[in-house]
């Protein structure tokens, strides 16, 4: 793109979740004239798996959620008193809402050796809007060392002489709601012994029990842990965190061979209190850990390609390079707590006003936790060429 133009993308809010109407404008702000058969906007959304082996085997999985590309505005060639008029193409697309009314540019008899049609120097921003798909929408992921991602972006193109003169691409980021619901009766609890050596006629009991198995970021974790040392030496090193697996599932294209490349997390944890120092041979010790669910993301399987498990995960041995015991339990992680009542909304006909942009659906009751990071506004990346 040369230095006398200027096209990026703004939406209205930050974070969308499905059956949301995605609005904003696709910008261009120029010194000089632009000359532009017409203008199209592209709605995308895809889960993408890329792994590689170590002896240089390929694979690759993909789900496309949506692929929607639209003729926003075309430009009819100059008449004979010099007027151009920019036109939107009719759709009949019970999805889309174009939003916007028809734009009339004018230029100079002069300059018809130079700008033939197109946008006159300025600032122009033409409305988009797109109602994203209700159903089958993934929430949007990517992490350190896992060959999966889950994308969704809206691009802007601008085409002179059936040639693309300027792009403008904005990734945006999907929250499908995921709830969590009742919790069972009786606590989860899980009992391993560990021993420091293959030698050794010590071991170190570790226990891990949780009343409550799903949550929301950000709540604190509910969790007793017993260790007790039937070793000679003293436990110093006791840790708790939560792992994050992810389990992607892709395909070799010449092969047909199928793999599973399984890659983890460890987010940051805690250890007992500042008082504590070890614990002495024959001692038990119990503790609950001060700890709050970081932002984790809350994400449903997709069958046969992706899925992210999550374990609240503790460790003890002499020191962080000397694991001898270590204790793991499930956990689920959602956007927000079931209502018995969202199953028995019922939904009210109202009338709509065509006249007016359809504004984002209600929620269907759904509440979301306060303290979800999730409602924050997030930085967004906005890619111009």
């Amino acid at each position: 793109m040369d230095s006398h133009s200027d096209c990026y993308i703004e939406l209205s809010k930050h974070i969308f979740a499905p059956g949301d109407y995605l609005t904003g404008f696709v910008h261009l702000v120029l010194e000089r004239p632009l000359n532009v058969d017409r203008v199209s906007v592209r709605f995308f959304g895809k889960l993408e798996t890329f792994a590689q082996t170590e002896d240089g085997k390929k694979y690759h999985a993909g789900k496309t959620f949506f692929d929607r590309t639209f003729e926003i505005l075309k430009f009819e060639k100059p008449t004979e008193n010099g007027n151009q008029r920019s036109i939107r193409k009719e759709l009949e697309e019970e999805d889309i809402d174009w939003a916007f009314k028809d734009v009339v540019i004018y230029r100079d008899k002069k300059e018809a050796e130079v700008f033939s049609h197109g946008f006159q120097a300025g600032s122009h921003k033409i409305p988009i809007s797109y109602r994203l798909p209700s159903e089958d929408l993934v929430t949007s992921f990517a992490a350190k060392k896992c060959p999966t991602t889950v994308k969704y972006t809206v691009t802007g193109y601008f085409h002179f002489e059936d040639r693309l003169i300027r792009v403008a691409r904005l990734n945006f980021p999907i929250v499908a709601p995921l709830p969590i619901y009742p919790e069972p009766q009786l606590p989860v609890e899980n009992k391993v012994t560990g021993r420091p050596g293959k030698n050794s006629r010590g071991s170190v009991e570790l226990m891990m029990a949780m009343n409550k198995i799903s949550y929301l970021p950000t709540e604190k974790i509910n969790c007793k842990i017993s260790i007790r040392n039937n070793w000679k030496h003293s436990i110093k090193f006791v840790h708790f965190n939560i792992l994050q697996k992810m389990i992607s599932t892709a395909q070799n294209p010449s092969t047909v061979e199928c793999k599973k490349v399984v890659s983890s997390v460890e987010h940051p944890g805690v250890g007992i209190s500042r008082g504590f120092k070890k614990i002495v041979a024959g001692e038990t010790f119990s503790f609950s850990p001060e700890y709050y669910i970081p932002a984790l993301i809350p994400i449903k399987e997709t069958p046969n390609l992706f899925k992210v498990e999550y374990f609240a995960k503790v460790q003890v041995g002499k020191a962080p390079n000397w694991i001898i015991a270590e204790c793991l339990i499930p956990i689920n992680i959602g956007t927000h707590y079931f209502n018995q009542e969202e199953t028995s909304m019922v939904r009210e006909e109202v009338l709509v006003d065509l006249s007016t942009p359809p504004q984002t659906p209600p929620s269907n009751g759904i509440t979301f936790s306060p303290n979800n990071p999730f409602l924050r506004e997030l930085s967004v990346n906005n890619y111009t060429y």
